[in-house]
């Protein structure tokens, strides 16, 4: 009968018959979270084939008692024996996979009813076969033979722990109680026989012949080469998170609301701040120059309004998580345009330096997620032979490029042909993830012929860097070395849409589009916003999420669900790199010193083939000799790992502060 577990299976009924002959007063432990996407309720709803088998053998169960991850002794073991310490003069059944069965088993110091199968799984994240359990923290496998044989054993499976798999009792071949296969191995059927004999337990049950259901080695180690070509197709790792987008993916862009007041920081790119122009009291126009560029790696800052400067103080940075210098600007809402912004339409009469000119001027930064000063990319000396336009935008809720695309589509392609008038540029790449089914038809109708599209699997990060390099041609760019050392220049969609207007339209970068969503509950206003550089924030949650929201029930993440920051103050301002603002139900239990279960879930998916646990560890017990070896510089911080750990812990928090100290 199966119950649509992912791990598991109810036992037949003439088998539980045998099983529950002697029992009475039965109490249920069910495993509820074992990669099965139900909540609660439906777990309860799954298990009525239980209750109904267990009336009809005239058996009550006193209560159900649904655990996460019976697989995990971290999560669970005082759990356990609390219940069993409640329930002490009642039986005890287990509704699990083989590995929260011989838990639950070792746990306690009395007999247990297995009243499942485990089953063969089928998918993971990047591979066709899943792991049993989250937790192999109790030395404990199940080989999901599907015929559990743990009520006979005292809970100890014998295919997984003898070497030759035997279930008919010992082979002859054990010496002083150990394995003749592995010396330094106790014989687990001697063990069985002892424990069974302190226990004083006599049963007529005959354990049946063992069927040969499970894989050969061969067989095996075939589907474990294919499992690792599937991990590795397209890019190692990743995760596959719920997208979301479907909230905003049809709305079209439109003007936030002008706010009273902006505070622009002098830190809005990679490199050093940016030098103020103004002093209190100037009265500014809308695109002026307000802030110059401090260097080689620096950008321009200009003012989002017209009005007054009202103060220069330092104000919590959403990125940087410290206090920082801003230009507080008080808007007089006329909107009156700084003189130097003017079209140019005829660009292509330009020399490349005057071109450059102008990208640097208008302070143009990249809008992956780096922000990297766009003219120094562009001003590299290295010979350039393909460019990819990064359209990927895999991170959940957020449809920035997408509506770009879908709304701007001619002025990208000029944005395009200025990047490749640039730099000479013969073969461009424009990359896009499979889900944005509109603008790949847009595109297709539009896009030159010489311009490639690549449509992409959706995956999660498919758009950093030299992901998409690897996934794309085929090359994987070596650790401390950058793609203009290639001949590869990468640029996000909006950077390149940000490229057009500056040189085509005068316009310098004063605003960029957000994408504003979250949970249903406290949704006010959600959509695709333009929003000026340094609209607080406390103004863009008053006029976005309803009066239900508050830090300390919900979350507020600023520029990513995965990648992104969560801000802890809404005294902070739009920065030229945010792409979003999501306000969700606050995650319980995240901490940065939560134990790591050692699952390897991390390291199964971090597309730089890192492992994120080793730098808990080395966090965690203040031993930093092993991160050079753990080449803990390559992260990308990505959030993969963050996404898809168990025991909630900041890991990406980790890695940010170790990457400070090392």
């Amino acid at each position: 009968m199966n119950l649509n577990f992912a791990k598991f299976d109810l036992k037949p009924e003439q088998e539980l018959k045998f099983l529950l002959k002697k029992k009475d007063d039965l109490i249920l432990i069910v495993c509820s979270k074992c990669f099965v996407n139900y909540t609660s309720e439906e777990v309860s709803q799954s298990c009525k084939p239980v209750f109904e088998i267990f009336k009809r053998l005239n058996k009550k169960i006193k209560k159900c008692i649904e655990l996460n991850f019976l697989c995990s002794t971290y999560i669970n073991k005082e759990k356990i024996l609390e219940i069993i310490n409640k329930y002490e003069r009642y039986e005890i059944c287990v509704f699990s996979c083989g590995l929260g069965i011989q838990n639950i088993a070792k746990l306690i110091e009395k007999e247990i009813v297995a009243i499942s199968n485990s089953i063969q799984p089928k998918y993971s994240y990047n591979s066709e076969t899943l792991h049993h359990g989250i937790s192999l923290d109790n030395d404990k496998f199940c080989a999901t033979c599907g015929e559990c044989f743990l009520n006979y054993t005292s809970g100890i499976c014998p295919i997984v722990e003898c070497p030759k798999s035997l279930l008919n009792g010992p082979c002859g071949g054990a010496k002083n109680a150990k394995c003749e296969v592995d010396k330094e191995k106790d014989c687990v059927w001697i063990k069985i026989y002892n424990i069974l004999k302190e226990k004083n337990y006599k049963t007529n049950s005959k354990v049946l012949i063992r069927k040969y259901n499970n894989l050969l080695f061969e067989e095996n180690k075939k589907l474990i080469e294919k499992n690792l070509a599937i991990r590795v197709k397209d890019f190692c790792g990743g995760v596959y998170p719920q997208e979301n987008k479907n909230i905003t993916q049809n709305i079209s862009t439109e003007k936030f609301l002008s706010p009273q007041i902006v505070k622009i920081f002098l830190s809005q790119h990679i490199g050093k701040p940016s030098i103020p122009l103004v002093k209190i009291g100037d009265y500014v126009f809308l695109g002026q120059k307000i802030a110059k560029s401090d260097g080689f790696l620096s950008a321009n800052i200009h003012s989002s309004v017209s009005g007054k400067v009202i103060d220069i103080k330092e104000i919590f940075h959403p990125i940087a998580k410290k206090n920082l210098p801003a230009i507080v600007i008080e808007n007089d809402n006329k909107e009156l345009k700084d003189y130097k912004i003017k079209p140019k339409n005829n660009w292509k009469n330009l020399n490349k330096q005057k071109i450059l000119e102008i990208i640097f001027e208008k302070g143009i930064v990249g809008l992956g997620g780096a922000m990297f000063p766009t003219h120094v990319k562009l001003s590299s000396n290295k010979k350039i032979d393909t460019l990819i336009i990064n359209a990927s935008e895999c991170e959940p809720y957020i449809n920035v490029d997408n509506r770009t695309i879908l709304e701007n589509t001619k002025e990208i392609i000029e944005g395009i042909n200025i990047i490749k008038f640039l730099l000479d540029i013969k073969n461009t790449i424009f990359a896009i993830e499979d889900n944005k089914i509109e603008a790949i038809e847009k595109l297709r109708s539009i896009l030159p012929k010489e311009i490639k599209i690549e449509v992409l699997k959706t995956k999660y990060p498919q758009g950093a860097e030299k992901i998409l390099i690897k996934k794309l041609l085929n090359l994987k760019i070596p650790k401390n070395k950058i793609p203009l050392e290639y001949g590869i220049l990468v640029h996000n969609i909006s950077t390149v849409y940000l490229i057009y207007k500056a040189v085509v339209e005068g316009i310098p970068f004063i605003e960029r589009t957000v994408t504003i969503a979250g949970d249903e509950e406290i949704k006010k206003k959600y959509g695709n916003y333009i929003i000026k550089i340094g609209t607080p924030i406390d103004f863009i949650v008053k006029n976005s999420f309803n009066e239900n929201f508050n830090l300390e029930k919900f979350l507020l993440k600023f520029s990513g669900y995965i990648m992104g920051v969560e801000l802890k103050t809404l005294d902070t301002a739009i920065i030229k790199g945010c792409n979003s603002i999501l306000g969700l139900i606050k995650k319980n239990n995240y901490s940065l010193y939560n134990k790591c279960i050692k699952c390897g879930r991390c390291v199964d998916v971090c597309p730089m083939e890192l492992e994120p646990l080793e730098f808990v560890f080395s966090y965690q017990e203040n031993k930093m000799d092993n991160l050079e070896r753990l080449n803990m510089k390559n992260c990308i911080e990505c959030g993969c790992c963050e996404y898809i750990c168990p025991s909630k812990i900041y890991i990406v928090e980790i890695i940010k502060q170790l990457k400070n100290r090392f």
